[in-house]
């Protein structure tokens, strides 16, 4: 996508393999390592979305990565290409995935969103931001916090101290993990075993 995007953009007049090797080495150092090739400010609006969402998704669990992790998002994705095969389970190389972990990957991306959003209008309202296209750029300085990858648009030196407390804080939980810090705030309380009469509802 990076290759696709930039090609008579940001990479126009470049060989090939640089290309391929600026592509290939921008979207790996999404993941969590931080590092650029290319002014990253200079972007496409296009290219930071595909950008922030590997940011979002981040590592593989055990690493230091942050985000929600590649595993959270396989499941996630098994389980909506199951609701259109019409399946009830998700099936990864003949093992399916138990519902609880389904949960928990449900959970965790909702929580993720919740924190990434709340913690942008918290930074938008603690600095009127006078560049174009603020709010893509706050949501893409947080996003980057929450992955712990360390990209910037740039607009980091006019964040106010109070800002970067809080993508401090922001860097703190996605590396840590929006569920664990739940999960630990909550271990202590007792489970109610009480189940209530279903309901259907309309959605969508």
């Amino acid at each position: 996508m990076f290759l696709f995007l930039e090609w008579n953009y940001i990479m126009k007049g470049n060989s090939l393999s640089e290309k391929i090797l600026t592509s290939w080495f921008q979207s790996v150092t999404c993941r969590t390592a931080g590092f650029n090739s290319v002014d990253t400010g200079a972007l496409r609006h296009s290219t930071l979305a595909v950008m922030m969402l590997l940011m979002f998704i981040g590592g593989s669990p055990g690493s230091i990565a942050g985000g929600i992790k590649t595993t959270t998002f396989a499941v996630i994705a098994g389980m909506v290409i199951s609701k259109f095969k019409g399946t009830r389970q998700v099936i990864f190389w003949d093992r399916s995935i138990n519902e609880d972990m389904i949960n928990r990957s449900m959970t965790l991306v909702i929580l993720a969103f919740i924190f990434i959003y709340v913690s942008t209008i918290s930074l938008l309202s603690m600095h009127s931001f006078d560049d174009k296209n603020s709010f893509l750029q706050v949501i893409f300085e947080v996003i980057s916090a929450f992955g712990t990858v360390g990209l910037s648009t740039g607009i980091t030196p006019k964040i106010p101290d109070t800002g970067k407390l809080l993508l401090s804080l922001v860097m703190f939980v996605g590396r840590v993990g929006p569920f664990a810090i739940i999960t630990a705030l909550t271990v202590s309380k007792k489970r109610i075993d009480i189940e209530t009469a279903e309901e259907n509802i309309m959605i969508g």
